[in-house]
């Protein structure tokens, strides 16, 4: 459980997909494809964002990012959009091993618990970031949240 945390990046490609969680790979590849396509040079892997109920696989709104290299805004497809700055703070987050459902389902799980009893809100979607440590892959799942004072 990390506290704290902060989501910050310049120069950074977006885009949303509505698409059923069977087909989020295919997603991906076209995003990244699209973006690298339109002239610009990825800085590290691409995060994503759920932006609906995660029961319910089907016809889900998804938010892919990638930062890029590139400090200028080049031609892309009208559903894409480039931002020179790109920041969430005040998130909490959690490692969970593996990148399957039932993985991710109980890190959003512990996460929602250690926000309860926090008595804070959520004030974001979960926010997935993948990675390869060695031959071991690792997601970390990050919530924004607000404080009740």
């Amino acid at each position: 459980m990390g506290f704290n945390q902060t989501i910050h990046f310049e120069n950074v490609v977006s885009r949303y997909y509505q698409v059923d969680l069977k087909d989020f790979a295919k997603a991906f590849e076209d995003f990244v494809t699209t973006v690298v396509k339109s002239g610009y040079t990825p800085t590290s892997n691409f995060f994503y964002a759920i932006n609906s109920d995660l029961e319910d696989p089907v016809d889900m709104l998804l938010q892919v990012f990638i930062p890029v290299e590139e400090d200028k805004s080049y031609e892309l497809p009208e559903d894409y959009r480039y931002q020179s700055y790109y920041e969430v703070i005040n998130m909490v987050g959690v490692r969970v091993e593996g990148d399957s459902e039932s993985q991710f389902s109980e890190g959003i799980r512990v996460l929602v618990e250690q926000i309860v009893d926090m008595d804070a809100e959520l004030a974001s979607p979960p926010f997935y970031f993948v990675n390869q440590i060695g031959d071991k892959t690792f997601t970390d799942i990050l919530i924004k949240i607000s404080v009740n004072v």
